[in-house]
């Protein structure tokens, strides 16, 4: 659509230099698939998935109608229509749907949206996590279902999202979640327990985590019955008052009611165990986010995922011993064949020589393996492995020779082995359990994992128990179980000794996760860490633990205030307990009588409903006939997306009274690969309606679009004159002569063009827009008796301004784009456009332009740099009624805006115009920017959306046959560049991003000038 909008600008006689539109840049969302997308009907749902996961889809199926049936009982409410459910295989290939506004990250999980009350989530091969974020999601569709009667979407808009997000995370997860509680334990351990107020203005406060807790506490204090009744009433006159209303209490009384109990629940077990500085030495790094961590098995040397204050997530190694980071592998910011490196679930490996380390990536719609070099850093090589399509961990053998893959095919998680020398994968198994985080023993013989495989998990009602420790056979593929921690425990990411007679894991013993060992010949367990807070990653499912095989070395990711931090264990304490297992027997199981899973107020809720319906797999669970519905083929077919809120207005002035308005509808699609919009404009006159139809398919790799469009534009201008007329009698009258002129310049236009992306950072564009310019000028003439004020005479004519002018405008342009953006500019990555655009018909120009842009983390902030040039060539490069090109912007060169220009800056000369002027216009432009930008988020100011930036910026502007100097005072014989530097700083509104700044021009009269400017930064 950028196209359109230039040429547009073209007809009106004002060419930008840089188009606005979101299209000069942004990453591409990459159909790299072809799916042959089903529809599956239920009784409440048609869910649209591709056929290659129709067993797996037959499940969820039957979990989304037990949802339907525990939340309608739960908050007494029936659908009014079916509702679209949108199932991906897989994680990359949900990054490819076409109903996301902008490029999907490995974080984002699902989303329902409440246009069309869609639900949209990949299959993880996980059945507990599946089920989750399902309940989740669907939760969502409820709460858009209850707006809808309640004031519509706009009253859940004004809703925050941790009162949103925490209830549908409180209805799907219940009010046993020891993850949740490690966030509470963490904050209550550091004095940082959040106000109910915080939870809304404050973005440090997790939204998810919080509002799972304040639910809790109500459905626990009040009931289950309350969570309907809050909700509602809130969509009608807000949380303050609907929390006094419903709950009978004022907000301050239940914040101070909340945190009490959050004290009297966790205190007791906080006080009994040890801090997290305790178990070892804290990894100090410079990442705000450190996770995954994997040793490699000399112990020299450690990878883990950092991500720094910019927010960019990399695959760092670093030297145990001091502490340097020696290599740094990142995503598609530095790396354009790279689109993401997993980091949620996945983790990578070093081969047993250390010298390669596997990284589970994205790349062109798959998973794969970038096998690093541990010594340069560079990718030696990348395997994708035939028929897993998703990868989630990878452990090599100990000869080196195959990898044990924890991945999914056709949305249904299994384990894998890949023979890195014959090329063949082998699958281990192949059922509805899960296997995570794979471990090859020592001696090659054993493959230990996480796994729900044991006697909590029935998969005959989708049910799924606490992962656990197994062990799997790489010749066989048979699973045989370890010894578990007891009732209510979990274990996962186990690590071998380096003798193999041990195997360390992370394990949660009443709801809090430490490290512990297993004696593979005895049975027994030791626990080596009694923390706080937890021995977690991002997930309750992520890898938390490492131990290098050579030296029994452990790091562990220790989740510490709001941070995730990497921690050594302290050598002498897995020793101790070495020789305590050596010494006497230890008991099978901890024996521990804390519940620190369980969010406050831990006592017996007078209607624990949720805690019920989660705790029976059975209840509200169709029979299999709900999973065995009939199928058809999914048919693309135009609905009602979204109509644009209606705009009305009415003015006056010297050219009289106009009703002016505009209105858009939109239509799509189900899955939004084919949309179609329409927008009016209308100004009190049919000449000065305008619209544009257009028309965009995506449906496959290249996306095709289409406009149709009248465009009006009006200038006004008048005219007064005096004079002396004779009467009928003879006598002199004096008069006045008012004209009043209207030009208006309409632009009718034709565009069509496409997209083809070659990846998520790079693309090409074309496009041909054909035009068709007209002008005329309404003139009003009246003459007036200046003695009485009468209106003596009076005429209306139109008149035209030439014949109208047609042209067409063909371009073509390569764009990249792996830019990471800040809250208010770019911060790590790379930009450019490299376009051509040739015009022909009634103007005659050629225009090109090479714009770059680079941008590198410099010590807290980000050094950006920009080069840019565009010129004209042709015809009417200097003349055909093109604006011309010019230098003089907030955008480009500050602190010369022509708005602000006096007569220091055009003082008389011979010649006549302005110096400045001619220095700062032209047919090509030149401008090279620098900016330092320092995120107020990097400086502790993580609550406001802000950003300051020195800058230094220089600007050409020359015609053809120019002479240009770059040294010395503005002079008529050269060009010469505009120079200022100063400081800016850009502010997030929500709705509009602000620049203020101060420049001090180097070419004008002037000290210094502030301005603002309504953009991103470049």
């Amino acid at each position: 659509m950028r196209i359109i909008c230039l040429a547009l600008l073209v007809l009106a006689g004002v060419v930008p230099f840089e188009p606005l539109s979101a299209q000069y840049f942004g990453q591409n969302r990459v159909r790299w698939e072809q799916f042959d997308i089903q529809v599956l009907r239920t009784t409440h749902f048609d869910i649209h998935y591709d056929r290659a996961a129709e067993p797996t889809v037959r499940e969820m199926a039957r979990k989304a109608e037990r949802w339907y049936a525990r939340f309608s009982m739960l908050l007494g409410h029936e659908f009014t229509a079916r509702k679209p459910l949108i199932l991906y295989t897989n994680h990359p290939d949900f990054q490819q749907t076409t109903l996301a506004n902008t490029p999907l990250s490995e974080g984002t999980r699902g989303f329902a949206e409440g246009l069309r009350d869609r639900l949209v989530m990949p299959l993880t091969g996980v059945g507990a996590e599946n089920d989750h974020v399902l309940g989740h999601e669907i939760a969502h569709l409820f709460q858009f279902d209850l707006a809808e009667s309640s004031g519509g979407a706009t009253a859940m808009m004004r809703l925050p999202l941790w009162f949103v997000e925490g209830m549908a995370e409180y209805v799907s997860l219940g009010s046993d979640d020891p993850n949740t509680a490690m966030w509470l334990r963490a904050a209550l351990a550091s004095g940082s327990l959040p106000s109910i107020a915080q939870l809304t203005t404050d973005p440090r406060v997790f939204p998810y985590r919080y509002g799972h807790a304040f639910w809790a506490y109500v459905g626990g204090r009040w009931g289950d019955e309350a969570v309907s009744a809050l909700y509602r009433d809130a969509l009608r006159v807000g949380i303050t008052m609907s929390i006094t209303r419903t709950l009978g209490i004022t907000v301050p009384a239940l914040e101070a009611a909340w945190h009490e109990s959050i004290i009297a629940t966790y205190a007791p077990l906080m006080n009994a165990r040890e801090s997290t500085e305790a178990i070892g030495r804290l990894i100090d790094t410079p990442e705000r986010l450190t996770v995954n961590p994997q040793l490699s098995p000399d112990g020299t040397r450690l990878a883990y995922l950092g991500q720094d204050a910019l927010g960019q997530i990399d695959v760092r190694v670093r030297d145990m011993v001091t502490g340097r980071v020696l290599r740094t592998f990142s995503s598609s910011a530095s790396d354009g064949h790279t689109d993401a490196i997993a980091f949620l679930y996945a983790s990578g490996a070093w081969s047993p020589d250390s010298r390669e380390f596997a990284q589970v990536v994205v790349r062109r719609g798959d998973a794969e393996l970038a096998m690093l070099n541990a010594t340069t850093g560079a990718v030696n090589r990348r395997i994708r492995i035939p028929r897993v399509q998703s990868i989630s961990a990878v452990s090599w053998s100990p000869d080196g020779r195959q990898l044990a893959i924890a991945g999914s095919r056709d949305g249904q998680g299994d384990l894998f082995l890949y023979d890195l020398q014959e090329h063949r994968v082998q699958q281990l198994t192949n059922d509805g359990f899960t296997e995570l985080h794979p471990a090859w023993s020592p001696d090659g013989r054993y493959i230990a994992v996480s796994t729900d495989r044991h006697r909590s998990t029935d998969l005959a009602v989708h049910q799924y128990g606490r992962l656990q420790l197994a062990l799997v056979d790489p010749v066989g593929g048979r699973v045989r179980e370890l010894p578990d921690l007891g009732e209510r425990t979990r274990a996962i990411n186990p690590q071998w000794s380096g003798d193999g007679r041990s195997l360390y894991f992370v394990g949660e013993v009443n709801g809090v996760a430490d490290v512990f060992r297993l004696d593979m010949a005895r049975g027994v367990f030791d626990q080596l860490t009694q923390v706080r807070t937890g021995i977690s990653g991002i997930t309750p499912r992520s890898p938390a633990l490492s131990v290098a095989a050579e030296t029994n070395t452990i790091v562990v990711t220790a989740f510490l205030r709001d941070r995730y931090a990497l921690t050594e264990l302290d050598p002498t304490r897995v020793e101790s307990y070495q020789r305590l297992a050596a010494d006497r027997e230890v008991p099978t199981a901890p024996i521990l009588d804390d519940l620190g899973g369980v969010l406050p107020p831990n006592v017996a809720s007078p209607s624990p409903l949720i805690d019920l319906m989660l705790a029976d797999g059975a209840s509200g669970l169709p029979g299999p006939t709900a999973g065995a519905a009939t199928t058809r083929r999914y048919r693309s077919r135009l609905a009602l997306e979204g109509v644009g809120v209606p705009s009305a207005g009415v003015s006056a002035g010297a050219n009289g009274s106009a009703v002016g308005g505009g209105a858009s509808v939109f239509w799509s699609d189900l899955l939004a690969r084919r949309r179609l919009g329409l927008a009016v404009q209308a100004q009190g006159r049919i000449q000065d309606v305008g619209g544009q139809l257009f028309y965009l398919n995506a449906a496959s790799r290249w996306n095709v679009f289409a406009s149709v469009g009248r465009i009006p534009q009006a200038s006004s201008s008048s005219r007064f004159a005096t004079g002396e007329i004779l009467n009928e009698r003879g006598e002199r009258t004096a008069v006045a002569l008012i004209e009043r002129g209207v030009v208006r310049t309409t632009a009718y236009d034709a565009t069509v063009g496409a997209q083809y992306p070659f990846s998520r950072t790079r693309r090409l564009e074309v496009a041909t827009t054909a035009t068709r310019l007209t002008q005329a000028v309404d003139v009003t003439r009246e003459l007036v008796n200046l003695n009485s004020g009468r209106l003596l005479e009076s005429e209306q004519v139109r008149e035209s301004l030439g014949p109208a002018a047609q042209f067409a405008q063909f371009s073509v342009a390569m764009v990249g784009d792996a830019a990471v953006f800040g809250t208010v500019s770019p911060l790590v990555g790379w930009r450019y456009r490299l376009e051509y655009a040739q015009t022909t018909g009634r103007i005659q120009v050629a225009s090109f332009t090479a714009d770059a842009r680079w941008y590198r983390p410099a010590w807290k902030g980000s050094l950006a740099v920009r080069g840019m040039h565009v010129g004209r060539v042709g015809r009417d490069a200097l003349n055909g009624g093109l604006a011309p090109l010019s230098v003089a912007s907030a955008t480009l060169v500050r602190g010369y805006a022509v708005d602000s220009w006096n007569e220091r800056d055009c003082p008389p000369r011979a010649a006549g115009g302005c110096l400045l002027a001619d220095n700062a216009f032209g047919s090509r432009i030149a401008v090279v920017n620098t900016e330092y930008r320092l995120p107020a988020s990097a400086i502790g100011l993580r609550a406001v959306p802000l950003e300051f930036a020195p800058f230094v910026d220089a600007g050409l502007a020359w015609r053809s046959g120019d002479a240009v100097q770059f040294r010395g005072p503005l002079s008529d014989a050269s060009r010469r560049p505009l120079l200022s530097y100063g400081l800016s700083t850009r502010l997030n509104g929500g709705a509009v991003i602000a620049e203020f700044f101060y420049a001090r021009p180097l070419q004008r009269g002037v000290g210094g000038t502030f301005g603002l400017s309504l953009a991103p930064g470049w």
